[in-house]
């Protein structure tokens, strides 16, 4: 699990953001996904209709995953059909990625409808929500038709798709959503099927790359906190997160960018916050570090010499009650 937060932090590059989750999806994290993804923004001067076109995406990705996805037993669900949300902010736009399981004929007739809407100019689409795409169909697929309609009218994306024949009866189905050009040669879809895999394969349900500020750290928290079935969730999680990234602190400094990893590892759930730091910077840094871990029996710490300094990892256990 170490290795996959610098793994994920190597990825970010010089964009902004990388965001990953792959929790219970409660209604909750809506708002906490617009402000999380307003407060990056900010970092780039964004314009308010930006940032109004993110949220819009953002909130109804998420929410078809909350509406739409297939409920299975829970050894499926929190496994091997696992719903996932990506955001990736780039230097000059977004991308917004979901993957979650759907009935095998729900994902045929999704297809179709992606497939008819594909290349279409902003004046067809408009014209195609006016009178109702799917005015021939049952009310059910003229929901969906039309509100993807919606989502490609206001984001002016159109998104990439994929599909996993990988359960009996349901298919792993993929949407992801590039608005504007997010500075990256990664299609969306790869990327997003990345981020699934590496977190999967770290036992982790969230993690972020980014930018460190007080609203980054304030939603990541309450999403962790929201999140008390989740391993390493709950009010434990949040201050665990608060007290690694204090920990990364040179003086009164927080580190510029931070890799975030919650979930399950080997040793229990654990909350890993990362950063690299300038040698001498990184040497005050774990000093402090192994004074506070001589204190406490729940804080593991990494460092390694890296390509543009060292890289310092905060692990700490978290006790949930």
């Amino acid at each position: 699990m170490e290795r996959t937060a610098y793994h994920l932090y190597q990825t970010l590059g010089g964009a902004p953001c990388l965001f990953g989750y792959a929790g219970s999806f409660p209604d909750e994290h809506t708002a906490r996904l617009i402000e999380l993804g307003a407060a990056v923004l900010d970092q780039q001067n964004a314009s308010v209709s930006e940032r109004g076109r993110l949220g819009y995406v953002m909130v109804e990705a998420y929410q078809n995953v909350v509406r739409h996805r297939a409920r299975l037993n829970p050894e499926l669900e929190f496994g091997k059909a696992r719903s996932h949300f990506m955001l990736h902010c780039g230097t000059a736009g977004q991308t917004v990625g979901t993957l979650n399981p759907v009935a095998t004929d729900n994902a045929k007739d999704l297809q179709e409808v992606l497939g008819f809407l594909k290349g279409r100019t902003a004046a067809e689409l408009k014209g195609l929500f006016r009178d109702g795409i799917q005015r021939t169909h049952e009310p059910g697929r003229r929901g969906a038709g039309l509100g993807l309609i919606e989502m490609m009218r206001r984001s002016g994306a159109t998104p990439t798709w994929g599909r996993n024949d990988c359960l009996d009866g349901h298919t792993l189905f993929a949407l992801a959503w590039t608005a504007g050009n997010d500075g990256e040669q990664v299609p969306g879809l790869d990327r997003l099927n990345s981020q699934r895999n590496a977190m999967a394969d770290a036992g982790a349900w969230l993690s972020y790359v980014g930018v460190s500020n007080a609203e980054v750290l304030e939603n990541l928290g309450r999403m962790v906190e929201t999140e008390t079935t989740q391993p390493g969730g709950g009010a434990a999680g949040r201050a665990a997160l608060l007290q690694a990234v204090e920990l990364l602190k040179n003086g009164e400094e927080s580190p510029a960018k931070i890799a975030v990893l919650l979930g399950d590892g080997a040793n229990g759930p654990a909350m890993q916050v990362g950063t690299i730091l300038p040698k001498t910077a990184a040497e005050k840094v774990l000093a402090r570090l192994n004074l506070e871990r001589a204190k406490h029996n729940d804080l593991e710490v990494v460092s390694e010499e890296v390509a543009g300094g060292v890289w310092v990892l905060v692990r700490h256990a978290v006790k949930q009650a």
